[in-house]
């Protein structure tokens, strides 16, 4: 639910869920953070922020070069017995080529590549916070379920030993009372695998995998 309301919020800025009729939840996180800055770290808006900065600089470097550059010359003689000193000035015309269609490409390269930057960052910020939003979740429920069975499950199988040995129930109800301590020993791995995927899903979207202990 939490991924695909801001993936909505993604594409429809201005939208506000309406969460009136669903579950509220609340998160009390203390070991994990979202931090923008971690993502734009992140290796991939990194690579295309670095591509961005290139297509700027070669965009640059495009003008320059298309420029046409004046040249100014100094000659000295002698005539007779008078010196002489000579001054030229040469400005090159690009008239058959300006070099706009260059400079132009070379502008737009720059473009797409910023706008490219942009829609990588975007798409990572969203990402890293749906998945935020998901491990907090996952953990409040593998906690719940922690605190829940806490000591219990292993005090079960025990006593369920003692009553079953001691007649005090059949092989019947003995079992069945195995299999539900079964079930819940099953969910407890689901909600901590849920969890744990979460965590790493959150960690790799962040791409700070040093800032965290798995």
């Amino acid at each position: 639910m939490k991924n695909a309301e801001v993936k909505v919020q993604e594409l429809l800025p201005d939208w506000t869920p309406n969460t009136t009729n669903l579950f509220s939840f609340t998160f009390g996180a203390t070991s994990y953070s979202f931090n923008s800055q971690w993502v734009e770290e992140h290796p991939k808006v990194k690579l295309a922020r670095a591509k961005w900065k290139g297509q700027q600089s070669k965009a640059q470097l495009t003008t320059m070069e298309s420029k046409a550059n004046p040249t100014i010359g100094v000659s000295a003689g002698k005539s007779g017995d008078e010196d002489l000193v000579g001054v030229t000035f040469s400005m090159p015309l690009n008239i058959r080529n300006n070099y706009t269609d260059n400079v132009k490409a070379a502008y737009s390269e720059a473009i797409a590549a910023e706008a490219n930057f942009q829609s990588v960052y975007r798409k990572q910020s969203f990402e890293a916070k749906a998945n935020y939003e998901s491990l907090n979740v996952s953990r409040k429920y593998y906690e719940q379920w922690q605190k829940l069975t806490q000591g219990r499950l292993a005090s079960s199988a025990n006593l369920l030993n003692k009553r079953w040995q001691a007649g005090d129930i059949n092989t019947s109800d003995y079992l069945l009372a195995l299999n539900q301590r079964a079930e819940g020993l099953h969910a407890g791995i689901r909600l901590e695998n849920q969890f744990k995927l979460a965590e790493i899903s959150f960690i790799l979207s962040m791409g700070q995998l040093s800032k965290f202990e798995i």
